[in-house]
């Protein structure tokens, strides 16, 4: 990722990058540092990106960082979409994920209140004042597929359930919204349940 990259953000981008992390909570579900926040600046001033899409949001700490250097560019949209549910985040493929991960990851599920989630999530947005560069999509990626165009993303960033067959469908579905020249990242790309997605 870091090879896409040429420049680093300057210190007042990091600065509100940095402000924008430290007001999302980090747990066992998610939780995105600035390391790879200041990465997703980079690719965007590098290449003058304004549409990202993310599927998987969790709390939204790789998402509203976007959203918030968009409205500091003055333009781009930072769209997420996520379910918010417990059928949707339930992972089968638990052999192939890391131990500590593997460990852990049914009783976090039900132990999480996505309805509540969700709506923190929602009200960040607006606490964050973030709310004309975001667009939160409460969906499964299957659903919220047709509302996406072809060829109309610039950055996509996968996200969402590890699970191998998930990781595979959100490569083949949404990979044509993908502009050409555009970027496709995923977030624990050497999960052994990822690792054909990324072959694709």
């Amino acid at each position: 990722l870091k090879a896409m990259s040429e420049t680093q953000p300057s210190a007042d981008i990091r600065a509100l990058l940095n402000d924008v992390i430290e007001q999302v909570p980090i747990d066992f579900g998610g939780g995105s540092g600035l390391a790879k926040a200041e990465t997703f600046a980079s690719l965007i001033a590098d290449h003058g990106l304004a549409s990202y899409l993310e599927i998987g949001v969790y709390r939204g700490r790789s998402l509203f960082p976007v959203a918030a250097l968009f409205r500091h560019r003055g333009r781009g949209i930072a769209v997420g979409i996520d379910p918010w549910s417990f059928v949707a985040a339930e992972q089968h493929d638990v052999e192939l994920f890391p131990p500590e991960a593997a460990a852990g990851v049914a009783a976090w599920n039900r132990a999480m209140d996505w309805d509540a989630l969700y709506a923190e999530v929602t009200m960040r947005a607006t606490a964050l004042g973030v709310e004309d560069h975001v667009r939160l999509i409460r969906a499964t990626s299957a659903d919220a597929s047709s509302l996406i165009g072809a060829e109309t993303v610039d950055v996509l960033h996968i996200d969402g359930n590890h699970d191998r067959e998930a990781v595979l469908f959100d490569v083949r579905t949404y990979l044509p919204k993908v502009r050409p020249g555009g970027f496709v990242l995923f977030d624990d790309a050497w999960w052994p349940s990822v690792q054909e997605a990324r072959a694709l």
